[in-house]
C-alpha cells in the first residue's frame, strides 16, 4: 500500500497525469474543431447551390417574364434530373404556380429569408419526411412589390446523416 501511495505522490506520475489530460483536451478540441469546420461547409456548400438556382430563376424572369420562370422552375423540378431540390413559385394570393410542392410551408413567416421545415417527401417511391433548408425570395413586377414569392431549397438529409456519421466517428476517436 505504500509503494502504491508513493507511485501517486511522485512528480513523474502527477507530470504524466497533467500530459494525459492536457493531451486528452487538445484532441478533443481538434476533434470539436474538425466536425464544426465541416458542419459549416456542409451548410455553405447548400446555401450556395440554392443561391445559384435563385439567381437563374431570377435571370430567366428577367429575361422573359413569369412564363420563363414556370418553364425553369418545372424543368428543374424534374425527379430524373434533380433529387434534392425543393421548389415552389406562388402568387400574391398564395397559389402554387410552378414547383414540386403543394403548398407553401406553414412554419415559413413573411419576413424570412432562409428557413427550415420539414414535408413529406414526395419526390420518391416511397413517401418519407425530407428536411429543407430554402431561401424566400420575392419576385416584384414593375412597381408592384411582392407580386410572386419564390421558395427555392434542398432536402439535407443526406447532409445531416453525414454530420451524424462524422460525430460517430469522433466519438469514437
Amino acid at each position: 500500500m505504500k509503494r502504491l501511495r508513493r507511485v501517486f505522490d511522485s512528480i513523474t506520475f502527477r507530470l504524466a497525469l497533467v500530459y494525459t489530460l492536457v493531451f486528452g483536451l487538445s484532441v478533443g478540441g481538434l476533434f470539436y474543431f474538425m466536425y464544426w469546420t465541416t458542419a459549416i461547409f456542409a451548410t455553405q456548400q447548400i446555401e450556395a447551390a440554392i443561391d445559384a438556382d435563385t439567381r437563374g430563376f431570377a435571370d430567366a424572369y428577367n429575361r422573359s417574364g413569369v412564363l420563363a420562370l414556370v418553364g425553369a422552375m418545372n424543368r428543374a423540378s424534374d425527379r430524373a434530373t434533380n433529387r434534392d431540390g425543393i421548389y415552389l413559385l406562388v402568387n400574391a394570393l398564395g397559389q402554387p404556380l410552378a414547383g414540386n410542392m403543394n403548398a407553401w410551408p406553414q412554419k415559413a413567416q413573411a419576413q424570412d429569408v432562409w428557413i427550415n421545415f420539414t414535408i413529406n417527401d414526395l419526390r420518391t417511391a416511397t413517401p418519407e419526411t425530407a428536411d429543407v433548408r430554402a431561401k424566400v425570395s420575392w419576385i416584384t413586377e414593375g412597381d408592384i412589390i411582392g407580386k410572386y414569392r419564390l421558395l427555392v431549397g434542398r432536402d439535407v438529409r443526406s447532409v445531416n446523416a453525414f454530420r451524424q456519421r462524422l460525430l460517430g466517428s469522433l466519438n469514437i476517436g
